[in-house]
């Protein structure tokens, strides 16, 4: 694997694979590899690496994939059912915002949502927010 220069570290550390006399395609491994370390969300499956001679050693590479997209792949919290309030937030802007971000489609940001009579509470759509973005507390809105 190529090291990064004197001074400087690497991104993402990759083992390095022992090389076997029948192995795994080193060029398709780095690539898969390379295309993971990309990804923002969602990782993309590992393919079926061909077998080559002098190859990476099989159980190494799929332990170091396996490992890798286990950390990156997160379960997606389950949206809670929100409780409607006399002035809230839209309900329908909230609900195509929040489906869009599940859905990979949208960053999660903070959106201005309109304040809608018969809305969302704002606190509970604030706390789910929140735990989206890895948990942290909700941004302070100013209201509830």
């Amino acid at each position: 694997m190529d090291r990064p220069p004197s001074g400087q570290s690497a991104i993402v550390t990759r083992p390095q694979f022992t090389f076997v006399l029948r192995g795994y395609d080193t060029a398709q491994v780095d690539e898969y590899l390379a295309a993971v370390e990309e990804a923002t969300a969602h990782p993309p499956p590992p393919p079926e690496f061909r077998i080559v001679v002098r190859g990476y050693e099989r159980s190494g590479v799929d332990r170091y994939v396996g490992e890798v997209l286990a950390e990156r792949t997160t379960t997606p919290a389950r949206r809670p059912e929100f409780t409607i309030v006399l002035r809230g937030y839209d309900r329908a802007e909230v609900d195509e915002y929040l489906a869009a971000v599940e859905a990979g489609a949208l960053p999660l940001s903070r959106p201005d949502f309109t304040i809608a009579l018969r809305g969302y509470e704002r606190a509970s759509v604030e706390r789910y927010m929140a735990q989206l973005r890895g948990g942290g507390e909700p941004p302070d809105t100013g209201h509830t």
